[in-house]
Formats: structure tokens, sequence, C-alpha cells
């Protein structure tokens, strides 16, 4: 047989193919048959088959492809694989890798503290703490009423007339001017030497004379209790007593009552002096 004619034989076969195929449907081997067969000319398309048409992707037309699945199994947010996403996060929430939605730590212009989301922005460093996310010093205040904070500030203010000591507020003892005497408080602001007394509301102690029961001799304070008259002496008790001297006087009485002698036979005693009685011999 001629190559000719076996070219011709072999045309008609596919020929002869290519109708049976379109009597079975749209596909074959899932090649469309718009798609040139071997052998058959490229301007030549074989005849549809039944209910085949450019709608169902005959007569040299392409079918669409399958619509996309959304990938969201086990999946909260993030993209779906579509080009679309998964679903939203709550406001304070981000979607994390693993396409779950998670806490958002809220730490701007924050230092320390609660992040919002069961952790810290930071920790201070010893003697501070944490106010509104800023780090401050720690107010040194426990067991204390007034007094320096240790952070420039106070513990408090004490009232009128007391003053802050140790931190406990006390009363202000009043001792300004003054050596001895009541301070205001209950104490005092000094204590005089033995034998001497506070004076003019503690501005000096000074000795106070010991007079009581004397009327002469020293007052304890270098001076006197009084001076005794004519005839008399301060005895140690501090009283004036009449001496027993008679001063030149033989007979009589002195001037303290005691008797200065008698006058003997035919004398008398006159001013203190024995003398012969007149007309008496």
């Amino acid at each position: 047989m001629s190559n000719a004619t076996l070219g011709q034989v072999r045309a008609g076969a596919l020929a002869v193919l290519a109708l049976g195929l379109g009597s079975m449907g749209c596909y074959a081997f899932g090649a469309p048959l718009g798609n040139q067969v071997e052998g058959v000319a490229p301007d030549h398309e074989p005849d549809a088959g039944p209910g085949c048409g450019p709608e169902a992707g005959c007569g040299g037309a392409i079918a669409p492809a399958p619509a996309c699945l959304p990938a969201c199994e086990q999946a909260e947010c993030g993209d779906d694989g579509c080009g679309g996403q998964c679903g939203p996060c709550s406001a304070g929430s981000v979607c994390n890798p693993s396409r779950r939605c998670q806490c958002e730590p809220s730490c701007e212009q924050r230092a320390c503290g609660d992040d919002g989301c069961g952790g810290t922005c930071g920790s201070c460093a010893g003697g501070q703490v944490c106010i509104d996310g800023r780090c401050a010093c720690a107010a040194i205040c426990a067991g204390k009423v007034c007094g320096d904070d240790g952070c420039g500030g106070t513990c408090g203010s004490c009232a009128s007339g007391q003053v802050c000591i140790d931190g406990r507020c006390a009363c202000a003892a009043i001792c300004a001017g003054k050596v001895c005497g009541d301070d205001g408080c209950g104490g005092d602001c000094g204590a005089c030497p033995s034998g001497q007394l506070c004076m003019d509301g503690g501005a000096r102690c000074a000795c106070v004379a010991q007079c009581d029961d004397r009327a002469c001799g020293d007052d304890g304070c270098g001076g006197t209790c009084g001076v005794c008259g004519d005839g008399e002496q301060c005895s140690q008790a501090g009283r004036c007593e009449c001496t027993s001297s008679c001063g030149g006087r033989e007979c009589g009485r002195s001037a303290c009552g005691t008797s200065c002698g008698r006058c003997n036979g035919n004398r008398v005693c006159i001013e203190g002096q024995c003398v012969r009685e007149r007309g008496r011999y």
C-alpha cells in the first residue's frame, strides 16, 4: 500500500473516533473536544454531542474552575486561603501566626504594672513602687504620723503646740528664755541649786532668805533676818536675847533683869553703884 493511501486511511479513522467521542459528551479523557486532535486540521472542529454547548464547555470553550473552599478549620482569624478572612478578633486582641485570637498587651507609655493580659509591663527598682504605670519613690510612713516620708514629702503634720519627734507628735516644751520652772508639757526647763528657788517665771534661780521664825542673824543668802537692840545679842536660833553683862554696874539689875550685885551695910544702890546713905555713918 502506498504512503498516500496509508495517510488517507489514518485520517479517516481519526475523524470517525472524534465523532464517536463527541456523541459521548463534552470531555474525553480529560481533554475538551475543542483542543486540537492529531491528524485533524486546526480549523476543523468535531461536532458536539447531544447536550453539549458553549455553556457546557464544548465547541472550543473551557469550563470555569471549581469555587475555592476557605480553609478555616480550627482557625479564629487570619487568611482563609481564598483571599478572605476566617474572622475578626475582638477589641484588645490580635491574630497570632496560628490564626488564633490572643490578648494584646497594653504597655504604651507604661514602665511597670499590669499589661492587661495577666502579665506585666516591667518592674521597679528597690525603694520604688509602681503608680499608674510609672515607677516612683516609695514613701516610708509605716508607724509614723508626721515627719519626712523619705521622698521629699511628709507623713503628716502635728497640731498647734506640738512638734514631731521620731514620727510622733508630742507637746512642744516652752523653755525659751527660761532656766527653771514648768515647760508647759508636764516637765521643767531646769532645776535650781539647793537653797535657791525659781524666780521671775523661770528666768532665774535666786537664793531665798531663810528667816521663818527668825528675828536676827544670817538669812542664808548673805544677808540678815534682823538686828538686835542695845544690850541684846542674836542667838543661834535667831532670837534677840539680853546679854548678862552689867556694863560696870555693881548693883541693881542689868538690862536683861539679871542681878549685878547687892550693896552691904549702910550702902545703897543708886544707878548701879553702891553709895553711903546720907545721914548714916
